[in-house]
């Protein structure tokens, strides 16, 4: 049986463990060169796999799969021993395809000989290869992703001729028979596509869309593959992947071994130097590697999937995508200072990356969708990535400079790593302004303080942020180019607080709120009270003042701090009176003792404790006789008479106002006073108003028999009842 059994998968339980086994070895002081290699050999294969392909093309190509040796099964694609197997960490999407790949590298049995050429290593650039040297991939795609089913599409070689070049083909693979076997796969001379392939969901129901495959033509393999920077070190070169950086990661070989790739092809003797600590070399990460940076992520998937275009030379213009290239020279990240780099940031409907490569081929037409061949499905966890970077919030949130002309301070959102907030060459200042030294704020680990040359009182300046780590896995850098414009000022600026006048409240009046505006600084006006045996008040704007029943003069006070720039404000305060109103009614029946008189009347008497002055309101009228006199009397409780202490004006209304000493004050507080209006009829007082707030004392009830008076009762609120009896 030959059944599509080219997508393996190995368990994470066996990479945990080799893991753990060389973490044991390194603890024990063990080198690397101690630990076996993922190949203990290569087996001999010739150039152009011995033969098979020519050393020009690629119109030299054999027709079937079978006929170029790079399987010596391939039916059930068993490659050639000569094959060594390698994998990407951050490979080509191909519209969710699946590959396997394979490098032929002449070998003929003996390390150094002419039959045994080597791979020109770099570290970073590009590799050169030796003539004769054949790249195998294959594709494959996973048509059920409930039940794991799959099915082969095609499989791809690259050769690296004699001139130097590469030419190549890809080969398509013939359907399988009815028991799902494969036999071999045809040439693709011309560009084929094949629409409607349906692939099953994880619901168990067909994708809303099938998927349409490009086959290349053989002249197509140089539009990716081409030599635009073959004289750049640095350049994707015409053999794309192989790299090391690409290839920096551990697999697990035929021989259960699992090791680096770089170190077995060293071990093996595949390259013109050997490794030391290859593990160590700068290397991509997949895109689904939640343990590396966003930013990582996306310059690693831009490398493989953009650069072969998007580099100096070659036919995508804009932007440099080589993972090399340092990222503020690669116009990737962008923002509204610099609105042509290919990624805005929080705009990612403005990025013309995430706008060309979210189209769907299958849907629209324009605009065309990146990358522009073999591309038909959106890799929508590319984007979800790529959006994750563009909106990440790690920021800045102000830069200040105040009293000190070489010392400025920048504030982060959230805690940022010492390490990289302590290089000056993380910041420049425009203006000609330098950094000779930078640490973070003791206090704060959000902020970090600069040592700079001298600025001017009153300049606008910009600092500049790159390279600057948060302090929490994976360790995301701020987005690049990250700036705050401030102005150095010699002096923090001044604030001031506006706050209304307050009006006059009554002991018994309900709480109420205040509000005012503060100045520039941002932080809020809070508010206190500075009589607190008058009024309580805490909080900031719509805070509740509440009255505590004294009398008195209520005084707020309104505070607002400072801020990097702004001195605190001075602080606002606001006065009012709490006045003590007794209501007060005038009855014959107050009077000691008491009468009938039908006449009464009342009002209010005001005391404001701040001049000391009571301020009547009375009126009356209905009295027996005639009015000869009227006082303010005490002190004296109810029932009980008192002395006049305040002659008042006669008639009614009265609107006499007097002032009291400390004494009198007391007394009045206490209830002591009382208004006492004399007349003809009742010398010692008609209509008397005890100012205690209580009004009135009770009512006269009169008992008539036989025409004659017979009693007078007053019934008094908690006192006995008092008879005077008459004719």
């Amino acid at each position: 049986m030959n059944r599509d059994n080219s997508h393996t998968l190995f368990s994470d339980a066996r990479t945990i463990l080799v893991w753990a086994i060389a973490c044991l070895l390194l603890a024990t002081g063990l080198s690397r060169a101690t630990l076996p290699a993922g190949l203990d050999s290569r087996a001999i294969i010739g150039a152009y796999i011995n033969g098979a392909l020519l050393p020009s093309g690629p119109q030299s190509m054999p027709l079937l799969l079978s006929q170029t040796g790079a399987f010596i099964d391939t039916p059930n694609m068993v490659p050639h021993p000569g094959l060594i197997p390698y994998d990407l960490n951050s490979p080509l999407w191909s519209d969710a395809a699946f590959k396997q790949r394979w490098i032929a590298l002449p070998f003929d049995g003996t390390p150094g000989s002419l039959g045994s050429p080597t791979i020109g290593y770099s570290a970073e650039g590009k590799w050169t290869y030796p003539n004769g040297t054949v790249f195998v991939k294959h594709f494959g795609l996973v048509i059920n992703e409930q039940s794991g089913a799959t099915r082969r599409l095609e499989t791809r070689l690259l050769v690296r001729d004699a001139n130097g070049g590469v030419y190549g083909a890809s080969y398509r693979w013939r359907p399988p028979d009815n028991a799902g076997n494969y036999s071999d796969a045809d040439i693709v001379t011309d560009p084929q596509t094949e629409p409607g392939i349906v692939v099953i969901g994880t619901d168990g129901m067909p994708k809303p869309l099938p998927q349409t495959w490009l086959y290349p033509g053989q002249n197509q393999c140089i539009d990716c593959h081409n030599n635009a920077n073959e004289n750049d070190p640095n350049g994707t070169g015409m053999v794309l992947g192989l790299k090391s950086r690409q290839l920096n990661k551990n697999y697990t070989y035929q021989t259960g071994r699992t090791d680096n790739q770089l170190n077995t092809w060293s071990e093996l003797g595949m390259f013109n130097t050997t490794l030391v600590n290859a593990a160590a070399l700068p290397r991509m990460v997949p895109l689904s590697d939640s343990t590396a940076t966003l930013e990582h992520r996306v310059r690693s998937y831009v490398d493989s999937n953009c650069a072969f275009c998007h580099q100096p030379g070659g036919p995508g213009p804009v932007w440099d995508a080589r993972f090399t290239t340092p990222i503020l020279s690669q116009n990737i990240a962008g923002d509204v200072t610099r609105p042509f780099a290919v990624l805005q940031r929080f705009n990612l409907a403005g990025s013309r990356m995430h706008i060309r490569d979210s189209v769907d081929p299958r849907v629209t037409a324009f605009p065309a969708p990146m990358p522009p061949i073999a591309r038909n499905v959106p890799h929508t966890e590319w984007l979800a990535v790529m959006g994750a970077w563009a909106n990440y919030p790690f920021d800045s949130v102000e830069a200040f400079a105040v009293n000190n002309p070489t010392k400025l301070t920048i504030r982060f959102d959230r805690a940022v790593d010492a390490n990289d907030a302590a290089l000056p060459a993380n910041y420049t200042i425009d203006n000609g302004i330098s950094v000779t030294a930078a640490a973070i704020d003791p206090m704060d680990a959000t902020k970090v303080v600069l040592t700079t040359s001298q600025m001017t009182d009153g300049t606008i300046y910009r600092v500049t942020i790159n390279r600057i780590r948060e302090t929490t896995a994976p360790y995301n850098p701020i987005w690049p180019n990250t700036f705050e414009d401030f102005t150095y000022l010699a002096a923090p600026l001044a604030q001031t607080i506006n706050f209304g006048t307050l009006i006059d409240k009554q002991t018994t009046s309900a709480a109420f709120t205040v509000s005012a505006s503060g100045g520039a600084s941002g932080q809020p006006v809070v508010f206190s009270s500075l009589t607190a045996s008058i009024c309580t008040v805490s909080g900031t704007n719509g805070a509740a003042v509440t009255l505590t029943g004294t009398p008195g003069l209520c005084t707020i006070a309104a505070n607002q701090a400072g801020s990097t720039t702004y001195a605190a404000a001075v602080q606002a305060t606001q006065s009012f009176k709490v006045l003590k109103v007794f209501n007060i009614v005038l009855e014959g029946s107050q009077e000691a003792p008491l009468n009938v008189s039908n006449g009464g009347g009342g009002g209010t008497a005001t005391y404001d404790v701040t001049t000391k002055q009571l301020k009547l309101n009375l009126s009356y009228s209905g009295m027996v006789g005639a009015e000869n006199d009227a006082h303010i009397h005490g002190p004296a409780a109810r029932g009980v008479s008192a002395g006049v202490l305040f002659p008042l004006a006669a008639g009614s209304p009265k609107t006499d106002t007097v002032t009291l000493d400390a004494a009198q004050e007391t007394q009045l507080l206490a209830g002591q006073f009382y208004v006492n209006v004399h007349s003809t009829a009742y010398p010692g007082g008609e209509l008397r108003g005890q100012i205690d707030g209580f009004g009135t004392a009770g009512k006269v009830l009169r008992v008539i028999a036989s025409g004659a008076l017979v009693n007078e009762l007053l019934v008094n609120f908690g006192a006995s009842l008092t008879c005077d009896a008459g004719n």
